[in-house]
């Protein structure tokens, strides 16, 4: 009978008559291998040469199944086949990335002939490993409007990559409006970093203006991108319909007394400015918060009763003692404009762009960063003619100005090109020259208004500066023709600002309510109007007390 000798070595008679393959799996060595990621398997035999081998998979301990992998497909059902050249061959398993928790083990046998053959080879078992997804903050189920929510993202086996989020509605209707920050927040999603399988992105609620009621969502981590694979969900936050529609229709006082009355008011980028009639104040504390401002510096001589001041991105122009003085800390500190414009400057305004300058017989100087101005002609070569700039403001694309003759009114796109509008003038509105205009644009209702010094509670309004209607909706609200000395749009309304600290608020320029807050607020009644700005957060009012004292007061 043949005597085997060694591995493949048979001999018979004396004479070695043939010689047995051998088959072995070199790799792979690891025996835990992550989801999702390509075991690669190694194959040497002896006395093979070139030929087709076949793999199946077997389970070793839990439910090993087609599902655990993505390649090849149905790796366990059908396994494959292993192309064997010059007594070496490989193949490949991936780990299917699922969701499912599982513990699992398997081993690969390798067979000839087919894959229900002899086994002839048998690897290492093969552990796998879950990747797991976490929000582990925040814990916080309401928030407030305004609040900025932090969400901690916490991983196992995925080391360090990119997840990205995406906001999903529960309640009510969540769009990009409802976040400040990231922008587009809610149709465009986000990236978070993961690093040693740890990261975190927040997002900041949009304290607006609009009554919403309460609205809830939760953000979903994804794979790959914005639009692939959940692989986990955060917690529902509720959003409470916590701030307030800036109505006008309560105030409070931020600052004490002034010992002169109140002309002018602007917030820079970093601090509010009141400018009254001899002194320019300046506090950096927010109007907004709810604790009021004590603090006040000095900073310019006032503009007297004729005082004005403009905020470009980060550019503040106001007058100083009948100087155009530039900031670009925020008011902290002013400079002369060497070059101003060539005219009495009574009306300032800024597109967003451009500054524009109107004053005395129709001109109009255009300046990008207050200091180098272009005189324009485009004005007064209109109808409009050598009319003193009464009002100019800049609103729904446009600047609009107006005049001091039967109500003039003309508008531009860029300070430069004016196009005369007789629709004010012959709404009812202008039938008298005037004196004072208080004008305003509300960005929410798309809406300009007017009052007129000369027409005692009359107000024009129109949504493109051409069509105006006319009513005297003002007077009724107050009980008396009284004067408009500042007209100002929020967001959700309009505001008229009376002298003897009357008040009245409209949605639609010809309807209006009148309300008492300005008139009986805690530091006495306001008796003569100053001005009034909308700052995206706030309307603030820096008015005069007594006819010799002033100061300034948010809503809400």
């Amino acid at each position: 009978m043949p005597l085997v000798i060694g591995p493949g070595i048979v001999v018979r008679g004396g004479i070695t008559v043939s010689s047995e393959p051998t088959y072995t799996f070199t790799a792979p060595a690891t025996s835990t291998v992550v989801e999702g990621n390509t075991i690669t398997y190694s194959i040497t035999t002896t006395d093979v040469g070139s030929a087709t081998l076949y793999f199946t998979i077997e389970a070793v301990s839990g439910t090993v199944n087609n599902a655990d992998f993505s390649s090849p497909v149905n790796a366990v059902s059908a396994g494959g086949a292993v192309s064997i050249t010059n007594n070496a061959g490989t193949f490949t398993l991936t780990l299917a990335d699922d969701l499912t928790s599982e513990t699992e083990s398997f081993l690969v046998r390798l067979r000839t002939g087919s894959t229900s053959g002899p086994i002839v080879a048998t690897s290492n078992t093969i552990t796998t490993a879950d990747i797991t997804y976490a929000f582990s903050a925040p814990a916080t189920a309401t928030v407030n409007e305004g609040s900025t929510i932090n969400y901690t993202v916490s991983t196992t086996n995925f080391g360090s990559g990119t997840l990205y989020f995406t906001i999903e509605g529960v309640s009510g209707t969540i769009n990009n409006a409802d976040f400040s920050s990231p922008a587009n927040a809610v149709s465009a999603g986000g990236e978070v970093t993961i690093t040693s399988n740890s990261g975190s992105f927040s997002l900041t609620i949009s304290n607006d203006v609009t009554t919403e009621g309460t609205e809830s969502y939760r953000v979903n981590l994804r794979k790959t991108s914005t639009s692939g694979t959940i692989v986990a969900t955060s917690n529902t936050t509720t959003i409470s319909d916590s701030s307030k529609p800036f109505d006008g229709g309560s105030w409070r006082t931020t600052s004490n007394i002034f010992d002169e009355p109140g002309q002018t008011v602007v917030q820079t980028q970093n601090a509010v400015i009141v400018g009254g009639t001899f002194f320019y104040r300046r506090s950096t504390v927010a109007p907004t918060t709810l604790t009021p401002i004590g603090t006040w510096s000095k900073v310019a001589n006032g503009g007297g009763q004729t005082a004005f001041s403009a905020q470009g991105d980060s550019v503040t122009l106001l007058q100083d003692g009948g100087n155009l003085k530039r900031s670009t800390d925020g008011g902290a500190t002013f400079t002369t404009v060497a070059s101003p414009p060539a005219f009495q400057i009574i009306q300032l305004a800024w597109s967003g762009s451009i500054f524009c300058a109107g004053g005395s017989n129709g001109n109009i100087a255009t300046s990008s960063d207050g200091i180098t101005w272009t005189l324009r002609t485009g004005l007064k070569s209109t109808t409009f003619g050598t009319q003193t700039v009464l009002c100019l403001a800049f609103g729904g694309g446009q600047f609009l100005a107006i005049g001091n003759s039967s109500a003039g009114c003309a508008t531009s796109p860029d300070g430069i090109t004016w196009t005369y509008r007789a629709g004010l003038s012959t709404s009812g509105f202008g039938n008298s020259p005037g004196s004072r205009y208080a004008l305003g644009y509300s960005t929410g209702l798309g809406l300009w208004a007017v009052g007129s010094g000369t027409n005692p509670g009359g107000v024009a309004y129109s949504s493109d500066g051409i069509t105006w209607g006319y009513g005297t909706g003002l007077a009724t609200a107050w009980g008396l023709s009284r004067t408009a000395l500042t007209m100002v749009g929020t967001s959700s309304h309009l505001l008229a600002f009376g002298d003897q600290g009357f008040l009245a608020r409209s949605t639609n320029g010809s309807t209006w309510t009148n309300l008492m807050g300005i008139r009986n607020s805690s530091s006495g009644t306001f008796v003569s109007g100053g001005q009034a700005i909308f700052t995206g957060s706030a309307t603030l009012y820096a008015g005069n007390y007594g006819g010799s004292s002033g100061g300034l007061l948010v809503s809400p």
